[in-house]
Parts: structure tokens; C-alpha cells; sequence
């Protein structure tokens, strides 16, 4: 493995530090003899390798925050862990977008090294080990397509309207007719709608040579957590032919593994594809400003399920029946005071860490970062901002390792 090269794959798996099917699969996971935690994954194990590599290269705190020696630790905690953009990254260390790319060239160039010093690897013009295969073109696409999902509440019924428009043109080409059986009342799933239908459609695709009859039946149901679809009846023989072989069907396992779902089949003369669904993410919302509220709810209730506090008392109730996975806090309320009601949250064990994003007109973001707030946003709001800093936070939950103390604060 050539240094060049290295260092190539460092960068990549910082960019993508937070793609679980990437860091999967990643290169540098394959070069670096990881320690996958019991219920781990490889993934994590590469994403905790490079954080605990990051904060190693920490200057000592008696080094004044402005120096250049905490430029290229400031950077990659900023921009590769925080999720801030080079522009922001550049206004918050201090940087022309010039002196970015020189300190982050630097910082990347340091990670690589204490990576290829630890694990004693040898610069050679062959690689350090077997070269993974090199994918077709269908599963790169397939996995690019993958990766750029994004889960949102979705309709099963109309997932399926879907599916059978798609492929009723096949069908009746071929002369089959479709049968479609899902749930008896309007369901509502937490998913890709693009992804799910497409898994479907690949494994129809497969399907329709085998199939037994003149008739292809197709059912969507839920059970125990997990979304499930029946193709069939099909012939045994044909059916596991297209299992083995069909390109489709390659691409189909690929889209499986990056949801988390399997095929199963063709057992009991059918295809059966079962597919997790994760529980939505719930955002609390805490203003008195009722335009405010339903501004915020129109801009996230699409990809999360929001609940509303007019008032801190509504605020402590709803956290008792319902923790969330982050409250959204206007601190300037009348007859109420947001930054004790923040100073509680925090004080609190059960509590303490939900993270918080201050919602407010005051410009006072290093108060709120002190009282333990994780993101500032300065008031009005626009959607993408606040999609963004929420889809930044929800990204670093379920990491092992904290913000480590005296971490340079954003907002």
C-alpha cells in the first residue's frame, strides 16, 4: 500500500464518518486489524478508531485557542465530527477557505500517520493486502442510490399503488394479472418510500419468470417491527434459479443490506422480504409563539414525529411521557424562564443527555453553549438550517464516545 493511497482512504472515511453502509465496507476497515465490540459493528469500530486518533492529536489546553497549533485538531473536530460546512468551519476557527485547505491537508496528513506508525504498516507498490473485488457498475450505483436514502413517514398504501403501477405494464405484456393485498386501514410506515418500492420491484422483476400461474400476488403487512412483503406462487426451481443469477437480484441484496432487511425465499412457493422499521425520531418543540410552533412543525413533521409545548409545565409533562431525541427551546418566554428550564433538563440523569437546539432571537450562543445547550440558532429560522442542525445532532446519537471536555463549541 502506497502512503498516497492511505492517506486517500483516511480522507474518504472521514468524509463519510457517519454512512453506516460505507464504513461497512470501507477499505481502511479491511487494512486495520479493528476490535469489533460484542453486538458491534465494523463500521463503528473504523468510526471509533478515527475519533480516538483525532483527540490524540489535541494540543495541550495551556495552548491559547487562537494558535495555529490547534488549526488542524479544530478542523477535523469541526468539520468531520460536528458536521459544520468549510464555510462554517472557516468563521468558527478563523480561516480564509485558502488556509482550510492548507491546515486540513496537515491534519489528514497527521491522522494517516499515527494510523500507519500504530498499526506498523509497510509502503510498497502492492497493496498492504488482497484489493477487494472491483464492483459493476449496477452495484455502484446501487449502493450510491442506497446511501442517499433518507427515512420520512410514508404511506404503505400508496408505496403500493406505486409498485403496482411500475409494473403492471410487465404484467400485462406477459399476460399476468396482479393481486394486491395490503393493510384494511391507511398505514403509515417510517422509511424511504424510493427504497422500499424499489427492493420490491427488483425482486418482481425476478419473479415474473416463475411464476406458477396466470395470476402474481403481491402483500404488504406488518410484523413485530418489521414491514413484510410475499411475492408469488412460484416455481421452486425457476424461482432459486433467479435467486442465484439474476443481476437484479445482486442489486436487490445490496439495498437489503443497506436497510437491514433479508429475502427469504423461495420457500412455501414465494419470495418473502422482511424489512426493519426503525421507530421515528421525536422532536419537542418549546415556544410560546403558536406561529413559531407550527412554522417548525410544517418543516420537520415530514421526516419526524414533532410534539409541542406552548409552556414550560406542558414541556415536563411531555418529557415524561415521551423522551425525545432532541428539544428545540426558546429561552425568551413570557413569565418563563428557558435557561433554568435548560439548566434542569441538564441537572437531571434522565435528562441530561437529550440534546438541545436554542431557538432564539438573542444573540447569546456562548451562554446557551456554557448552560449546555448543543446548537444555537439565531431567529428567524429557515427550513434547511434547522433540518440541518437537526440532522447533524440525530447523525452523532448512538456514538460511544461523547464530546470530550473542552471541545471547541459551535453553534
Amino acid at each position: 500500500m502506497r502512503r498516497e493511497t492511505f492517506e486517500r482512504h483516511v480522507r474518504n472515511a472521514l468524509t463519510n464518518l457517519y454512512d453506516p453502509a460505507s464504513m461497512q465496507t470501507h477499505p481502511l476497515g479491511e487494512l486495520l486489524p479493528l476490535r469489533v465490540a460484542p453486538g458491534g459493528s465494523k463500521g463503528e469500530a473504523l468510526r471509533d478508531v478515527l475519533w480516538e486518533v483525532i483527540e490524540s492529536l489535541k494540543p495541550d489546553d495551556a495552548v491559547p485557542l487562537e494558535q495555529p497549533a490547534w488549526f488542524g485538531y479544530r478542523i477535523l473536530w469541526l468539520h468531520y465530527i460536528q458536521g459544520l460546512t468549510v464555510e462554517q468551519t472557516c468563521e468558527a476557527v478563523g480561516l480564509s477557505p485558502r488556509s482550510f485547505r492548507r491546515y486540513q491537508k496537515r491534519a489528514i496528513e497527521a491522522v494517516a500517520e499515527v494510523l500507519w506508525s500504530r498499526y506498523g504498516l509497510v509502503e510498497s507498490d502492492g497493496p498492504a493486502r488482497p484489493e477487494l473485488p472491483a464492483e459493476s457498475q449496477d452495484l455502484v450505483e446501487a449502493r450510491r442510490f442506497a446511501h442517499g436514502s433518507a427515512h420520512e413517514r410514508c404511506d404503505l398504501g400508496e408505496i403500493l399503488q406505486h409498485i403496482a403501477e411500475t409494473i403492471r405494464p410487465l404484467t400485462d405484456d406477459l399476460g399476468i394479472a396482479l393481486r394486491i393485498r395490503g393493510p384494511a386501514s391507511p398505514t403509515v410506515v417510517y422509511g424511504d418510500p424510493a427504497l422500499l418500492a424499489q427492493i420490491v420491484l427488483n425482486v418482481l422483476t425476478c419473479a415474473l419468470p416463475a411464476i406458477r400461474s396466470t395470476t402474481l400476488e403481491i402483500s404488504a403487512s406488518l410484523e413485530e417491527g418489521h414491514l413484510v412483503w410475499e411475492i408469488g406462487p412460484l416455481r421452486p426451481a425457476k424461482a432459486q434459479e433467479a435467486l442465484e443469477h439474476s443481476p437484479e437480484m445482486r442489486v436487490c441484496r445490496v439495498l437489503l443490506e443497506a436497510c437491514g432487511g433479508r429475502l427469504e425465499g423461495p420457500g412455501g412457493l414465494t419470495f418473502r422480504i422482511l424489512i426493519p422499521l426503525p421507530e421515528p425520531r421525536v422532536i419537542l418543540v418549546i415556544d410560546d409563539d403558536p406561529d413559531t410552533v407550527g412554522l417548525y412543525t410544517r418543516y420537520l413533521s415530514k421526516l419526524y414525529v414533532v410534539k409541542q409545548a406552548r409552556s414550560v409545565e406542558q414541556a415536563l409533562a411531555l418529557l415524561h411521557q415521551h423522551r425525545p431525541d432532541i428539544v428545540l427551546l426558546d429561552v425568551l418566554m413570557p413569565h418563563q424562564d428557558g435557561w433554568k428550564f435548560l439548566r434542569s433538563l441538564r441537572a437531571d440523569p434522565q435528562t441530561s443527555t437529550v440534546p438541545v437546539i436554542v431557538c432564539s432571537v438573542l444573540s447569546q450562543p456562548s451562554l446557551a453553549l456554557a448552560l449546555g445547550a448543543d446548537r444555537v440558532l439565531e431567529k428567524p429560522i429557515g427550513r434547511e438550517a434547522l433540518l440541518k442542525a437537526v440532522g447533524d445532532l440525530l447523525s452523532r446519537q448512538g456514538n460511544p464516545l461523547s464530546s470530550p471536555p473542552g471541545s471547541p463549541p459551535t453553534t
